[in-house]
């Protein structure tokens, strides 16, 4: 889908708790949510740096990705959610599901802590919609690479 990525600055304050993706189903009677399904999502976050309680390691809350109450802002976050860090080496890559509350937390740190990552679609899931590979372009791609790519064909 796409890379990016994240930095923490030195004097960074920690970051409320959220989630990377909002509801994509309309359903209106508000039955199925984008929580009753696998992972639409994930992101894998390379550490770019060591991550410590001191520069500003990302903080996760387990199995929140089904969860259909919003995350608890600053004020009501419990002590063990605002200590939950992941402190690991750089060179660490973390795998997760982007609806997984999470957030940075202060960097107390003389230094940047970045993180850079990538992230995937599940295969069922379409979130993009412009056609933006030529036709030509489309048409010299192997069976295989067609296949994968059939949505994104503009059409001439």
């Amino acid at each position: 889908m796409g890379a990016g990525g994240d930095y923490s600055l030195p004097g960074a304050q920690i970051q409320p708790l959220h989630s990377d993706m909002g509801e994509f189903f309309h359903d209106p009677q508000g039955m199925v949510t984008f929580h009753d399904v696998p992972a639409p999502f994930i992101v894998i976050n390379f550490l770019m740096t060591d991550f410590t309680v001191e520069n500003g390691a990302i903080r996760f809350v387990p199995c929140t990705q089904r969860s259909r109450v919003p995350p608890p802002g600053l004020d009501e976050e419990p002590a063990w959610m605002q200590t939950n860090h992941l402190c690991a080496p750089a060179g660490t890559a973390v795998i997760r599901d982007v609806r997984c509350w999470h957030g940075g937390t202060a960097n107390r740190s003389d230094h940047v802590r970045p993180m850079t990552s990538v992230g995937y679609f599940a295969p069922w899931r379409r979130a993009r919609t412009d056609k933006v590979l030529p036709r030509a372009r489309f048409d010299a791609m192997s069976v295989r690479a067609q296949e994968l790519c059939r949505l994104l064909v503009a059409d001439d």
